[in-house]
């Protein structure tokens, strides 16, 4: 715990508090871009129409709007974990100043477990936040409109077990960047994360049977016994 509020109190949380609402605005944004695109543009509402949404009886625009909000946030919250891994891990080993930590009374790997944990906690509550206050106002507008959107406690769960696996699946950066002590490695890797698991929330949404989440608990697993390993070679480094 004491390891935790040493990376915590080390933290710029005014400008972590910056990113994220800058990010949020720019996700608010978007949104609203394709509400605009399917209200103007056929080929774009035609192109809305092929992911086979579940809308049933709702109005059709509040469910794209709050799929949409939804990737827009898992895209953008891969990508700021993978900015927190660069700012709060790797640069400290680029320069060196994580060996002040490591000749602290404490184990190296408990160090890095501790950084782990807050880069997690962190994106755990932007990808969580962001998406319920997209949802959630998503929700007061149809009400507003007289339209009808449900937001039911399933898709809630849905969103709860995709946060948390996607953000230990974007713990991967980690491994890549700490080979070759690259930020730019990492950020890449948050890149091609974000490409591959964006849309994981619009494939989930339409099921009810939780296995279809086998694919991404088998990722997670691979990438925490990846950064075991990663995590306990750095014990051997020499510091000097």
């Amino acid at each position: 715990m004491k390891l935790i509020k040493l990376e915590a109190s080390k933290v710029n949380w005014a400008k972590i508090g910056l990113i994220m609402g800058t990010l949020f605005v720019v996700i608010v944004s978007l949104v609203g871009v394709v509400l605009h695109g399917i209200n103007k543009d056929q080929g774009f509402s035609q192109f809305i129409e092929t992911m086979n949404l579940p809308i049933g009886s709702q109005t059709a625009w509040p469910v794209i709007a709050g799929t949409m909000g939804v990737l827009f946030t898992t895209v953008f919250g891969l990508l700021f974990e993978g900015y927190l891994i660069g700012d709060v891990m790797i640069n400290e080993f680029k320069h060196k100043t994580i060996y002040n930590l490591f000749s602290m009374p404490y184990k190296r790997s408990h160090i890095l477990w501790a950084k782990v944990f807050l880069i997690t906690c962190i994106s755990f509550v932007f990808q969580l936040g962001g998406s319920l206050l997209i949802l959630t106002g998503i929700k007061l507008l149809s009400l507003i409109l007289g339209a009808s959107y449900q937001l039911n406690v399933l898709m809630l769960v849905h969103l709860l077990v995709q946060v948390i696996l996607l953000t230990l699946i974007g713990l991967l950066p980690i491994i890549t960047g700490l080979i070759k002590y690259s930020n730019v490695i990492a950020y890449v890797t948050s890149l091609v994360l974000a490409q591959l698991f964006g849309n994981s929330f619009m494939l989930q949404i339409n099921q009810s049977n939780f296995m279809v989440y086998l694919p991404l608990i088998l990722i997670s697993c691979l990438v925490l016994i990846g950064l075991v390993i990663m995590i306990n070679k750095q014990e051997k480094v020499d510091i000097l």
